[in-house]
């Protein structure tokens, strides 16, 4: 049976943005946001670069 798929919050958003910051590796911010790596690289995407949580919070759904 598939886990279900958890969802990045403004929270994890803002934490994803402080980690990037501090050259984090992906993998690493995956596993501290409880995610797939996939999942980050496509938040990175719709944050920008540099990534923005206020930008990737206003493009969510878009």
């Amino acid at each position: 049976m598939r886990k279900k798929a958890k969802s990045i919050t403004w929270k994890d958003r803002q934490r994803i943005e402080l980690l990037l910051k501090v050259d984090l590796p992906v993998t690493q911010i995956a596993a501290d946001i409880g995610v797939t790596r996939g999942a980050i690289y496509q938040e990175i995407t719709r944050g920008g670069q540099p990534y923005s949580a206020d930008l990737a919070q206003k493009n969510v759904g878009a």
